[in-house]
Parts: C-alpha cells; structure tokens; sequence
C-alpha cells in the first residue's frame, strides 16, 4: 500500500526528489534574477550597522533556543551543517564546475540526511539509535564536505 502525505503527494521515501528539483529551481531563479554578492554585502552591512547588535542576539537566542529547548547534539550539528550549506551555496554561482558538481553531491546527501532525521526524531526504538549514530556520522561528513567547498571558495 502506497503512502501519501498530508498533501495528497506520493511518498517518495529517503530524500524528497521533488523537494530537490523544487529547490534547484528556486536556487537557479535566485541566482539568475539576483546578486547573492551584492545580497551578502546587503547582510553585511546590517551586522556591522545599528541593528547588528539586535541581530546578532536573534541569532544568538535561535542557536541556544528557548528555556525549554530539547535540542539535541544532532539538532545542534544539523544546523551547523545547514549554515555552512547555505553559505556554501552563496558563494559557489562564480566557482568552477568541479565545486558546483561537488555542491550537487552534498545536497543529495543533504536531501536524504534531512529525510532520516525526520525518522530518528519520530523514532524511540534501539533501532533508531543505530540510524542516528549512522546519520551523526553523514552530517558530520557533510559538514566537513560543505566546509572544504567553502575553503576552496576563498
């Protein structure tokens, strides 16, 4: 029996192809109608400015979370793997195809490390334990991919 999501969609297991596609796309728009150096200097800019202070407390208070936070090492890593992925994508529209064919590889890897996470986070058995260490082990290898992409960028 085939499984459907709230939306009526077919259920297309680890990793979403549909939500990869959709999110190329949208990155390829982005990329063609904007400025992501101009965006970041943009961003930049707000750090440095009056409501750099402001902003950096938001961001501040989102990574500690509130008092009764239950994030966990994997929430904490996912998102570091999330920054680094997003920044990675920024600053890779001017880089040479061997980083973008890189790029495209993590994100697959991305796509079916978010899917797991949503099966670990649901999941209390002994069984989820050997997928989480499995997952801690990809995002920690995505983390350093995304890294060394980043580096070769500078």
């Amino acid at each position: 029996m085939e499984r459907t999501n709230t939306t009526n969609q077919k259920n297309e297991g680890e990793g979403s192809r549909t939500a990869d596609a959709d999110y190329v796309q949208r990155t390829k728009e982005y990329l063609e109608d904007n400025d992501p150096t101009a965006d970041a200097k943009t961003a930049k800019s707000a750090l440095d400015g009056p409501e750099g202070a402001e902003l950096r407390a938001a961001e501040a208070a989102g990574k500690a979370g509130g008092a009764n936070s239950s994030r966990t090492a994997l929430d904490r890593i996912n998102e570091e793997v999330a920054r680094l992925r997003d920044e990675a994508k920024l600053e890779v529209n001017l880089a040479k195809k061997e980083v973008r064919d890189r790029l495209v590889e993590l994100d697959h890897r991305w796509n079916d490390a978010q899917a797991k996470l949503m099966h670990v986070r649901a999941a209390s058995s002994d069984a989820a334990k050997d997928v989480k260490a499995s997952l801690e082990d990809t995002l920690v290898q995505l983390r350093d991919g995304y890294r060394k992409v980043k580096d070769s960028m500078a």
